[in-house]
């Protein structure tokens, strides 16, 4: 998962790919493009706010595992 980030610092911004590469889903939330928006391995793209969107995802996550 990235948020919040362009994703054009490496190596930094190689973590979420390598670990995508290897089978974990890659979700970006971010304002704006980011390096890695048109890599395949990019499971979900949610264009905005980290701190609109995030919170309310792991709410939602968290009550479907109840």
């Amino acid at each position: 998962m990235a948020l919040g980030s362009t994703l054009s610092v490496y190596p930094a911004s190689a973590f979420p790919l390598l670990a995508a590469q290897r089978g974990a889903p890659y979700v970006i939330i971010n304002r704006g493009a980011t390096e890695h928006d048109h890599e395949s391995c990019v499971s979900l793209r949610m264009e905005g706010e980290v701190n609109e969107i995030f919170p309310a995802a792991v709410e939602s996550a968290c009550t479907r595992g109840r």
